[in-house]
């Protein structure tokens, strides 16, 4: 992080409609707070009018970069410094009306990367008192305000850059900021020291080129400000001249310029290459840092500090030898567009995706939760195999929780034992409860229904009808979101019983259609365990876990679940599974995994990384049918696809016998006679040549490297070239059926 220079307020904050919007905001907020409680400002109509051109402004303003983490950003983020709209503390209170001012105001805006902006969402701690609504400049930050703002302090004065790419600070904002941001997540650490390697190898470089006016020249660009990672840069190529005048004063004379830059090294003698002790005891220090906040438990009477101070996301899930899946890795991801983070599972039955979701759930609950669920280490351990193990890395945690099975053991460990995060899991059968459950408001986990389809779901009985009149308020307005006139919805409950009005009706919860009933059981259901630990379902955080998350949907319903979820929910992490292609149409490719056998029966993922794995957004449900996503060779025919199956099998054998040439040639012979096979020889050439990828594909056990199937693809257009042209001048029609991977 450096220190940037804002500049004065672009023209757009100075017009008649801006100023209208932010007097139209300055009387919804002026109304007493019991007239709004149930509502929402829509903050939409700022957002949407004017934020083309603001992100402009911030572009042409600022480096191209993150300005927290100094990631290169192709299109970042437009980030509110302070909240928008209910500023989170470190207990996860959450305190209203701060700070929907400053959406008018140009120094509460940043750039940030899409990780940066989701890992703070709306924290934003302070000493002392919130500010009041209207303060700006030093009425602001006599707050006390704990994070560190690149347009107002110096951040390389306080932040340490370590030599294995990690960041540290003795200062107390600056550790509280590099906690809130996740500054030593594990890609961003991993590229930081990627970074660092080759400048060090530069300045070797320049030294060895005796500080010819061109490596000083290349040294130099590397230090500016729109580089990545300049903060760390600058502190180590400063280190590098100062010890270089110190041993030299005739060459420090032409380094002058390398020492201007401040660093947290200043505070320290510094030495060549840099202080390595002082490194070495900052390092020591951090990793002192990390280990006190990692040693919090959910299971205690008071949740700790230590929990809040980290965004809590799962990063990376690693399967070994459990069950059917002998090694699978995982890695969701934070959407391009949307708030949260899903992770759609696809793939036929026993393909493993519900094993997946149960390994998450025993690993994230703790020893005492997998205890409570009385499971046997047989039922998960791949038969054949001594030790199995699931691999959990979260956000803000230095190691994964790891869940371990032995061969002979009767118990499944976890470890660390206790549970770091708040966590849901539910199966495809999701009943409501028949009368009001008893809970414990120590949990903070809730994952039965997973693995028993006969444990119910909370309808709000007790919870949300006992609940203080504030907690309700904040409560009914995220529900509200589900509503299709949520501007108008007001909830409110007499003698039991929580109605729903809008103009014109007045209904129980009960009394709603069984779409509605069905998704507000379950985020009723959320919310019951949610609401334990944050204040606002709009900054709660943890993962939520659902199997077959469309089940007994109306299509209209499937299509909409996941985008209601994501406003309801937008900082929670959903990873579920889907047999259905309308429930896709609101993610991206990075959102989807296939769990896939290859033929020997192995499990894989095929991911975004792949080049078979499309973005569902704009397909059509044939097209999704028929793409990799779900597999089919075509939409019409059950029989004609179980042939295709057996079909590829057959040609993807290395060796085939006389018996498996003998089938092949029959099933040939009975595609052909259904026209699957093309109408002329040039298409009969075609998709026998696609047909022979396809299978090649299907034995590798993944898809092909995208230059590998950039060179098939060519392959076939070239095939295809001869095709454009028939006799009489026309084109030849292709084959009706839809292959898949070509279409």
């Amino acid at each position: 992080m450096i220190r940037l220079e804002r500049g004065r307020a672009p023209d757009l904050f100075h017009s008649k409609q801006f100023k209208k919007l932010a007097e139209d905001a300055t009387a919804y907020f002026a109304q007493p707070l019991s007239q709004r409680a149930q509502k929402r400002y829509d903050f939409g109509r700022v957002t949407g009018r004017f934020f083309p051109e603001l992100r402009r402004r911030i572009e042409e303003r600022f480096p191209s970069k993150c300005a927290y983490c100094e990631s290169f950003v192709e299109q970042p983020d437009i980030e509110n410094f302070r909240p928008k709209l209910g500023a989170s503390n470190m207990d996860g209170h959450v305190d209203d009306d701060c700070y929907w001012w400053l959406v008018f105001e140009w120094s509460n805006y940043l750039p940030a990367c899409r990780q940066c902006n989701l890992m703070k969402g709306a924290r934003f701690p302070i000493r002392g008192a919130r500010a009041k609504p209207g303060a700006v400049g030093p009425a602001l930050e006599r707050e006390g305000r704990l994070l560190l703002d690149p347009c107002e302090d110096n951040p390389e004065e306080i932040l340490l850059f370590l030599k294995d790419g990690r960041v540290t600070s003795e200062d107390e904002r600056g550790k509280m900021t590099i906690d809130v941001l996740n500054l030593n997540r594990g890609a961003l650490v991993e590229a930081r020291n990627k970074e660092l390697e080759q400048l060090l190898l530069q300045l070797r470089l320049v030294e060895h080129e005796k500080f010819s006016p061109q490596a000083l020249a290349d040294l130099r660009a590397a230090m500016h400000g729109a580089e990545q990672f300049t903060a760390m840069k600058r502190q180590y190529v400063k280190a590098w001249a100062s010890a270089l005048s110190r041993r030299d004063a005739w060459q420090g004379a032409g380094l002058a310029s390398f020492l201007e830059h401040r660093s947290a090294l200043d505070a320290v003698e510094a030495s060549a290459d840099p202080d390595e002790d002082m490194l070495l005891a900052a390092s020591t220090h951090l990793d002192e840092h990390i280990k006190q906040h990692e040693t919090y438990t959910l299971d205690a009477d008071t949740i700790s500090e230590d929990f809040y101070r980290n965004a809590r996301f799962i990063e990376k899930i690693e399967l070994t030898n459990i069950r059917a899946i002998k090694r699978l890795i995982l890695q969701p991801a934070f959407s391009e567009n949307g708030p949260g983070s899903w992770l759609m599972l696809l793939g036929e039955n026993g393909a493993g995706k519900s094993t997946v979701l149960q390994a998450i759930a025993c690993a994230l609950i703790g020893q005492k939760g997998v205890d409570s669920l009385d499971l046997k280490v047989s039922s998960f351990l791949r038969r054949g195999c001594a030790r199995g193990e699931v691999r959990v890395q979260v956000s803000g945690l230095s190691t994964p929780i790891t869940l371990t099975l032995k061969r002979g053991s009767e118990r499944i460990t976890v470890d660390p034992p206790e549970p770091k995060l708040m966590i849901l899991g539910y199966g495809a059968t999701r009943l409501l409860a028949g009368a009001a459950q008893p809970e414990d408001d120590r949990t903070h986990f809730k994952v039965r229904n997973l693995f028993d389809p006969h444990t119910p779901l909370s309808d709000g009985r007790p919870w949300l009808h006992d609940a203080p009149r504030k907690a309700f308020n904040r409560h009914v307005r995220s529900l509200s979101a589900l509503l299709p006139r949520q501007d108008a919805a007001t909830f409110s409950r007499r003698a039991g019983v929580i109605y729903v009005e809008t103009p014109g009706s007045r209904n129980s919860l009960s009394d709603l259609s069984s779409g509605y009933q069905a998704v507000l059981a379950l985020a009723l259901d959320i919310m019951s365990v949610m609401r334990r630990g944050w204040d606002d379902m709009n900054g709660a955080e943890g993962v939520v876990l659902i199997d077959e998350i469309d089940a007994h949907l109306h299509p209209r319903w499937k299509m909409k679940i996941v985008p209601l979820l994501r406003e309801l929910f937008p900082r929670v992490q959903f990873i579920a599974t889907s047999h259905e292609p309308l429930t896709l149409r609101s993610l991206d490719s990075a959102e989807v995994a296939v769990l896939r056998r290859s033929p020997d029966g192995e499990v894989f993922a095929m991911t975004a990384d792949d080049a078979a794995i499309p973005s569902p957004k704009f397909m059509r449900i044939e097209q999704l049918l028929t793409s990799d996503l779900f597999g089919l060779h075509s939409t019409e025919d059950p029989v004609l696809e179980s042939m295709f199956e057996e079909y590829y099998g057959l040609l993807a054998k290395h060796s085939p016998g006389p018996e498996d040439r003998k089938k092949l040639a029959r099933l040939k012979d009975e595609l052909a006679d259904k026209r699957q096979m093309g109408t002329t020889p040039r298409e009969r050439i075609v998709l026998q040549a696609a047909d022979e990828f396809l299978a090649r594909r299907e034995a590798e056990k993944a898809v092909q490297p995208p230059e590998k199937r950039d060179a098939a693809l060519k392959t076939l257009q070239t095939l295809w070239a001869d095709l454009n042209t028939c006799k009489g001048g026309r084109a030849s029609a292709p084959a009706k059926r839809t292959r898949k991977g070509t279409a």
